[in-house]
């Protein structure tokens, strides 16, 4: 009877073996064929990201260059005002002008106007007054004082 038995439902139980080998088999190469899948997206996501990334490199180094290159623009203009040499204007100033031995005169205009040009703006002071001078005043102007 087990014999009997055994001899009907051995060819089911083969096919049934059989369909599950064939389940297993393709289940494994669809789960490989996936993560080759999956794999190569994340590459071609990261060589994506990787290729934004360097363009937006490049074109931060590109503004910074350029602010850089402003910076450096102000900063030369900066040390060129502050470095204005006032002495061979004083000097011909000082020669040219006959009224500079009178103490009631003061300085020339001229003079004047190259000293207020050769002070920087932070260059002021405090008057008794409370008030702040930054110019020098003209010769008009300081006798009233």
């Amino acid at each position: 009877m087990i014999a009997a038995l055994a001899r009907r439902v051995w060819p089911h139980a083969l096919v049934i073996v059989a369909v599950l080998g064939v389940v297993r088999w393709i289940d494994h190469h669809a789960a490989a064929r996936t993560r080759g899948e999956i794999e190569a997206a994340r590459a071609r996501i990261e060589a994506s990201v990787r290729s934004d990334l360097r363009r937006s490199e490049q074109r931060l180094a590109i503004t910074m260059g350029a602010l850089a290159r402003q910076v450096h623009a102000l900063d030369d203009a900066l040390a060129e005002r502050s470095r204005t040499d006032i002495r061979p204007m004083l000097t011909r100033e000082l020669t040219r002008e006959t009224r500079l031995s009178d103490p009631a005169l003061g300085i020339s205009d001229g003079v004047r106007e190259q000293l207020n040009r050769a002070i920087p703006p932070v260059a002021c002071a405090a008057r008794p007054d409370g008030a702040i001078r930054c110019a020098m005043p003209d010769a008009g102007a300081a006798a009233r004082q």
